[in-house]
């Protein structure tokens, strides 16, 4: 039996993007999906795709565990990050196109098949709080818009989507059961099966059975299995114990027509992937394949796409060559590539500030990456403001020269102080030092537009609801703002 290998996305630049996207060395770069949705070009993501599915296939991947197609409804959830923004049009386009790159018109021996997340919407998480531990157990729907977080699904069905994984939460309030969507028939079986018609693969998030198993914790392990089973899910991530299947079904407790339903989707998808007639990777072809000279500059032009002007007062951008600039948060080996770099700021005409977004106290790193961004997506800082610290850093700078202020925006943050501080104000999503300074230095004219409003202050956030899109009362830049230097 050929095996399946799956990866999270691999292709994004090294800033740490959280528990669920990494960065391997050896491939060409791009923006994260908000970063991809700023652009507002589907085409572009269509062929980052296949650059993508190109470079998966060479190193023995088959199955892509993404795109993320929940909705940015909550400023506080941390993975925001993963998404394609608040509006449901926009993700469900990006989506399409996602697909279209990955898998082609059809699964075949060249395609990656795409397993879309997280149905039937994993956003309006209450208080942004994520279902990784069980304080974020619950989605919510207080604004009564369940039908919203669906629409990206339902176009993914629509142009062949061959696998789906539900999310951790509970969809509370929405079944006959309080149970987490691994759990729950209505979810599973009656909307997704019945009613969206999708005929293919039910694979659950990792570790449902043994860890995040929300509304069914006083189940036995054999119990939740059964559970899952019927409700729907046809594989398991993360979990190893056959045993357990294998014994329910000898115990007449699940029936061998239904192994066999699960065992012919999953089948049927390796089949069109040709695993069968070719189950192993041509080791000294690979690097022939991935990181090619075309596939980097595409990817750092997704990058400069994607960059969001917010403010420029008096055309502080772009940056002339002949100012002396000083940079805090971004490598001076890059900067000094465009201009006159100098090592103190009390020398500089121009100071730019890169920030990262809040997530657990603008904290510094640690020794140990990988959990520092685990823990930001798990456990993240539920003020989107930036510290005392940072602020009066902002101040000090803003005093002594021109302040250009970088926000790498993983999830909304709270700007308005930095904003009244800031001669210009950017937001990324996951870029290069290059692609940033290649539109501050005026090399690309920003055309980015801003995925999910930013809000003005954590008391419009508190009071905004979980499952409406962009529904701050006075946001200080309201979905798909974003300036270029003609305006």
């Amino acid at each position: 039996m050929p095996l399946s290998i799956s990866s999270d996305p691999v292709h994004e630049v090294p800033r740490g993007g959280g528990i669920a996207s990494f960065s391997l060395d050896g491939l060409s770069k791009w923006p994260s999906q908000l970063g991809f949705a700023a652009s507002r070009n589907p085409a572009l993501l269509e062929e980052f795709g296949r650059i993508a599915a190109a470079e998966y296939r060479a190193m023995g991947f088959t199955t892509a565990l993404h795109p993320m197609s929940d909705m940015a409804t909550e400023p506080r959830w941390a993975r925001n990050f993963g998404t394609f923004g608040s509006n449901a049009g926009l993700s469900s386009e990006m989506t399409a196109a996602y697909m279209a790159g990955f898998q082609g018109t059809t699964l075949t021996d060249t395609s990656v098949m795409t397993m879309v997340k997280h149905f039937p919407g994993g956003g309006p998480q209450e208080n942004g709080l994520d279902p990784h531990l069980k304080s974020g157990e619950s989605q919510v729907y207080p604004g009564d818009n369940f039908e919203y977080h669906l629409a990206p699904f339902v176009t993914a069905i629509e142009k062949g989507m061959r696998v789906v994984m539900p999310y951790y939460g509970i969809p509370t309030g929405q079944t006959d059961e309080d149970v987490a969507m691994a759990y729950n028939r209505m979810i599973l079986t009656d909307l997704l099966r019945d009613e969206l018609g999708f005929t293919g693969v039910v694979c659950s998030d990792w570790g449902v059975i043994t860890g995040r198993n929300w509304g069914v914790e006083d189940l036995t392990i054999s119990e939740r299995y059964q559970k899952s089973i019927e409700a729907g899910i046809d594989q398991y991530g993360g979990e190893r114990d056959t045993a357990v299947v294998v014994d329910l079904v000898q115990r007449g407790l699940v029936s061998e027509e239904r192994i066999d339903a699960s065992v012919r989707r999953i089948l049927r998808n390796k089949f069109d992937l040709g695993l069968f007639e070719q189950p192993y990777v041509d080791e000294e072809a690979v690097s022939d394949r991935v990181n090619q000279g075309g596939y980097i500059e595409r990817g750092l032009e997704a990058q400069r796409q994607s960059v969001v002007l917010l403010s420029n007062d008096d055309s502080a951008l772009p940056l002339s060559t002949d100012q002396k600039v000083f940079v805090d948060g971004l490598d001076p080996s890059v900067a000094s590539r465009f201009g006159l770099i100098v090592n103190d700021a009390a020398e500089a005409d121009v100071i730019i500030l890169f920030l990262n977004t809040v997530f657990n106290g603008n904290q510094p790193a640690g020794t140990d990456r990988v959990l520092d961004n685990m823990l930001a997506t798990m456990i993240p800082d539920d003020d989107l403001n930036f510290s005392p610290e940072i602020i009066r850093k902002a101040e000090r700078y803003a005093e002594q020269a021109t302040l250009i202020t970088i926000v790498d925006l993983n999830r909304p943050a709270v700007l308005t102080e930095l904003e009244a501080l800031s001669d210009a104000l950017v937001g990324t999503f996951g870029v290069s030092d290059e692609a940033m300074l290649d539109v501050v230095h005026g090399r690309h004219n920003p055309a980015g537009k801003l995925p999910f409003e930013l809000p003005s202050s954590m008391a419009e956030v508190e009071a905004q609801l979980e499952d409406l899109p962009d529904d701050t009362m006075n946001p200080l830049f309201p979905y798909g703002w974003g300036l270029s230097f003609n305006d």
